[in-house]
């Protein structure tokens, strides 16, 4: 093998390595200055909202709360996140696959795992879920199908955790008042219609491989609510630890908005965002702000964890395949 050769399986490799990459310029690519100016925002967001989150309550509480938590409690949040990475990450996979994507579920981990660890630590959504749309193009896809499988996959997961909270009401009916349940059943059916307004719109896109459109949106709600209910789960098992008594109506219920308020891009990974909504959530069932935002922090902790060992892994895992060129 020639030395050309060489350098350019590396470089394909190299940009395999988990779903990120330099975008080629194109006539649809966004001007530099208007992104820049978003990352700055972003940035500003996520220092007023630290500082905002740190004057709401005492430290040395939130660090008490944290140093009850154990190794085994550590460990079994990280794993869960794992859980829930492989989760979105065969999610994805389904729906580029249905949308003609040659694509395995190898390459929907790599991908996943990447952009899960960009959104957490970069204050830019190009090196997370929109640069995973972006890079499943090298898979077969037109940039116009890649946008249609990014927003379907939105879409789907939002309307998902609706319908968990659906769930906690039955539970928990006392937690959430009746015109929060017909608002919430509103809301759930907006995202519905929505991406059936999409699916007919993209169906040639979404149904490339023949894939079914009820066996795929089944497919992807089911994958969706697991994923979220293993977040609950993560929040349950700190909650454990913590000298408080919190019920599964009542984090079915509330969690949800954690989760929602995290996804929302204006900040860093959801940091600050979410341990707002923790407060205010939690504040309904007598949950102190502390524990609010110690659980709350180290979800996000024990997600970052987790997508940087999945990372990790499949860095080691491109490191011993260029061994093989050279």
């Amino acid at each position: 093998m020639s030395e050309d050769q060489k350098n350019s399986k590396k470089r394909q490799l190299g940009l395999s390595l988990f779903g990120s990459g330099l975008p080629t310029a194109s006539a649809n690519a966004k001007p530099k200055s208007s992104t820049h100016w978003r990352t700055v925002l972003r940035l500003v967001a996520f220092l007023a909202l630290v500082v905002c989150v740190l004057s709401i309550v005492d430290t040395s509480q939130v660090q008490s709360h944290l140093a009850q938590m154990s190794a085994y409690t550590l460990a079994v949040m990280t794993a869960l996140h794992l859980v829930i990475i492989l989760l979105t990450s065969w999610r994805f996979a389904r729906i580029t696959h249905a949308a003609g994507a040659a694509i395995s579920l190898q390459d929907a981990n790599r991908l996943t795992f990447g952009a899960t660890l960009a959104n957490m630590l970069f204050p830019t959504s190009l090196a997370g879920d929109v640069g995973r749309v972006w890079l499943v193009r090298r898979y077969g896809l037109s940039l116009k199908s890649a946008v249609t499988v990014g927003v379907f996959d939105r879409v789907i997961g939002l309307a998902s955790l609706g319908s968990v909270v659906l769930i906690g009401t039955f539970i928990a009916p006392q937690l959430i008042p009746l015109w929060g349940v017909f608002l919430l059943c509103a809301m759930c059916s907006g995202l519905v219609v929505f991406s059936l307004v999409r699916w007919r719109r993209g169906e040639r896109v979404l149904s490339a491989n023949g894939s079914r459109p009820k066996a795929l949106v089944s497919e992807a709600i089911a994958l969706s609510v697991a994923a979220h209910l293993v977040s609950i789960g993560i929040a349950f098992i700190f909650l454990q630890d913590q000298p408080v008594s919190v019920s599964i109506g009542a984090l079915f219920v509330l969690f949800p908005a954690v989760l929602l308020a995290a996804s929302v891009p204006v900040s860093v990974g959801g940091w600050g965002t979410r341990e707002l909504a923790a407060i205010g959530a939690f504040a309904t069932v007598g949950l102190g702000a502390s524990t609010a935002i110690a659980m709350a922090f180290m979800f996000g902790v024990t997600q970052t964890i987790a997508a940087g060992l999945g990372t990790a892994f499949f860095v080691l895992q491109s490191r011993r395949k260029e061994k093989q060129y050279d």
